[in-house]
Parts: C-alpha cells; structure tokens; sequence
C-alpha cells in the first residue's frame, strides 16, 4: 500500500493546530497558559489538567466527537529538557494504522521485552552496544545489534549524531516512545489483575 502524503500532511496540519488551540486559548475556548507563567504547584497543574478535561468532554458531549485525549510530558537528559503536549479528537485517526499497515511494523519492532528493555533504558541516556549488554543483561554485543536492527529501522532508534557508535531514542519519537511504553505498562497491570484465561 502506498503512503497518502497529502493526507499525512493534513493531519499533522490539524494536530499543530489542536496544539496551537491548546497552547493559546483561541477559537476553540482551550486554556491558555500565559508565557511568562509556569504552572509548578500541584493545584495550578491540576487546575490546568480539570480545564483541559472539561474541553475534550465538550468536544465529545456537544460536538459528537468520538474521542478526545491529550498527552504531555517532560523528559530530561543529557541533551537538555524536553517537554510536549499532544491532542487528538476522533478514533477515525486510528485506522490509518491498519490502512498503512503503521500498526503491524511497529507492533513488531518492539515485539518483544528485550527490545522494550533496550528502549527503556535509551531513554535513560544514550549507550554504546557495550553499555546497553551492561544495562540490559545480555552476554554479548552481537544480541543488541540483533535487537537494535528493527529499532533501527523503524526510526524509533539513531546513532547519535556527536558520537559514532552511540545510540539514542530519535528525539522526535520521544512522545511516541513514552506513550507507547505507559499504553504497555497500564495493559500490563490490566493483565495481571484480570489474565485472561
């Protein structure tokens, strides 16, 4: 199946514009934060999240959207600090992961713990292959450039660009990456609390 670029550009076109929305406050009564204030304290957070929640129940409440969700979040490494927020409306999105077949390469990129085990602990920092058999346990390099391949692949791993031989969670899959793992883990818990049988 070929890529619809056009209609990839489309949507990344409505998701800046959700984030504009949400960032500034403008047409679609999102809240605004001003730029000279950081939301620190857990009650102005809080305050923050209840009123962005209270947006996305209008949205599905009043302008039958079937789904809203928001992600944010900060990671910081020895590059820096950064931070996201991601807004989607709609669960039609998700069907451009079956059409484009999006959802099997990346089900079996990280397929397996051991490749869930190498993205955890990039996120951490970057490594060598030699620092990631250390970290993640195994006896040899040959089993993390084995594992890393798909990764690889798939984008959601590079070489780091200042060091050869260093490699790094791709800075714009970040997002991705931290979502997809608290998707796994919030299943996970699901799973053993009621395994199917």
């Amino acid at each position: 199946m070929t890529r619809d670029y056009g209609k990839e550009i489309d949507n990344i076109r409505e998701q800046l514009d959700e984030i504009k929305d949400l960032l500034v406050g403008n047409k679609k009564n999102l809240p605004a934060t001003p730029t000279n204030t950081r939301v620190t304290a857990d009650e102005d957070e809080d305050r923050v999240q209840n009123e962005t929640l209270e947006i996305l129940r209008k949205r599905v409440q009043d302008d039958g959207v079937s789904a809203a969700m928001t992600c944010s979040g900060i990671l910081s490494s020895d590059k820096g600090t950064m931070s996201w927020v991601t807004t989607f409306s709609g669960l039609d999105r998700f069907t451009e992961l079956i059409e484009t077949n999006a959802a099997d390469k990346v089900i079996a990129c990280i397929g397996n713990e051991d490749r869930v085990g190498i993205l955890l602990s990039l996120l951490n920092a970057p490594k060598t292959a030699a620092q990631l058999v250390d970290a993640c346990g195994y006896r040899s390099t040959g089993r993390i450039y084995h594992l890393l391949k798909p990764l690889l692949a798939a984008d959601l791993v590079k070489e780091d660009g200042d060091q050869r031989g260093v490699y790094a969670i791709n800075g714009k899959r970040i997002p991705g990456v931290m979502m997809m793992l608290e998707g796994i883990r919030q299943l996970g818990e699901d799973y053993h609390e009621n395994p199917a049988e």
